[in-house]
């Protein structure tokens, strides 16, 4: 073997140890960092509930000893929203007040406008409850701003909890729920503009111009906060093209607990889509309209096995009549899918 081989070699050897010595060394500062932040996170959240914990008892000493806490403003956040759950009425004030005067509502402020997205919601989150002009201001300025979807949904709730009602129609357009990880989130919004001011959600619904999951929370609010006044548009959208509104509208209508008109819920109960079949079943049981017991023991045969235990289930609100319909399906109907469901829903009323 030639010496310029054997050099290149022992080259390579000494680059590749130094490579593994590099790679080891990064990985122990990268675990001693991690471990000194991880450490220093927990002192911040530990100090920061005891001096929120101070401020009932002592204003002054709370306001000094969050003044240096505040400024590490994703641990900071993150603990008062955690303290909110744990508190509620004059000592949750008397927090904010402190935080107010150790200058939180800025450096929460400033959280808002860029950094992590997570720490954006979070920061959304918590200026929920400090009720300032400036916050408010701030809040607006998030929907008008190109800031991720799921912020602004935390800003929306923010204002609402602060008694500001931004006008429907102009916040929705703004709402992207493709970069919504629980579109969910959406559905307290709704629901707030239902108890509190419904005609707007209504005319949203009957405008029909969102997309049908928009559309289909917003007529889950409509039903959740018993809105009566919404019962035209919601029969209107038992007509609808997509499944899932259909069946929102449905259920809706089902909750509001008043007789669906004939013609509806029998299209509703023979629809192609099974989640209107299965939302229709359980709205005659809701409503309990004993006149479509016969309808439901039809849907004790049905393909699809949600539709089966609903109508099943609903039978059974349905009076005594229907109960013996149900028990029959259950010793001798012809159709084994009907034996078996009407069998479970009767055991497990039974052992109920």
């Amino acid at each position: 073997m030639s010496d310029a081989l054997l050099l290149s070699l022992w080259t390579a050897s000494l680059v590749m140890a130094a490579i593994s010595i590099a790679a080891f060394l990064l990985l122990v500062v990268h675990r001693y960092l991690s471990r000194k932040a991880k450490t220093r996170g927990e002192r911040i959240h530990n100090e920061t509930i005891d001096a929120l914990l101070v401020a009932n008892e002592d204003h002054d000493e709370a306001v000094r000893k969050l003044t240096p806490m505040i400024r590490s403003r994703a641990t900071f956040t993150q603990t008062f929203l955690e303290y909110t759950s744990l508190v509620r009425g004059s000592d949750l004030q008397h927090a904010v007040d402190a935080l107010l005067d150790a200058g939180a509502e800025a450096e929460i402020i400033k959280s808002l406008h860029g950094g992590n997205n997570k720490y954006r919601r979070v920061a959304a989150e918590t200026l929920g409850f400090f009720d300032t002009d400036t916050v408010k201001v701030a809040l607006f300025n998030v929907l008008e701003s190109k800031a991720p979807t799921p912020v602004k949904v935390a800003a929306t709730r923010s204002l609402l909890a602060l008694g500001q009602k931004p006008d429907l129609a102009d916040i929705l357009p703004r709402f992207d729920l493709r970069e919504l990880e629980a579109p969910l989130e959406m559905a307290a919004i709704f629901q707030f503009f239902a108890r509190d001011n419904p005609e707007p959600l209504i005319r949203r619904v009957g405008m029909g111009v969102d997309d049908d999951g928009l559309q289909s929370m917003m007529i889950e609010a409509l039903g959740r906060c018993d809105v009566y006044d919404a019962i035209p548009v919601l029969e209107a959208r038992t007509q609808n093209k997509s499944a899932r509104v259909r069946a929102a509208a449905i259920e809706a209508l089902g909750r509001l607990g008043l007789p669906i008109a004939s013609t509806i819920i029998e299209a509703a109960l023979r629809d192609e889509n099974s989640e209107v079949r299965a939302e229709a079943a359980e709205a005659v049981g809701n409503v309990v309209m004993p006149e479509y017991a016969h309808k439901l023991e039809t849907l004790l045969s049905d393909v699809d096995w949600n539709v089966r235990f609903r109508a099943a289930a609903a039978m059974l609100e349905l009076g005594a009549d229907s109960r013996l319909l149900l028990e029959a399906a259950a010793l001798q109907n012809p159709s084994q899918r009907a034996q078996q469901t009407a069998s479970l829903v009767l055991s497990e009323r039974a052992a109920a």
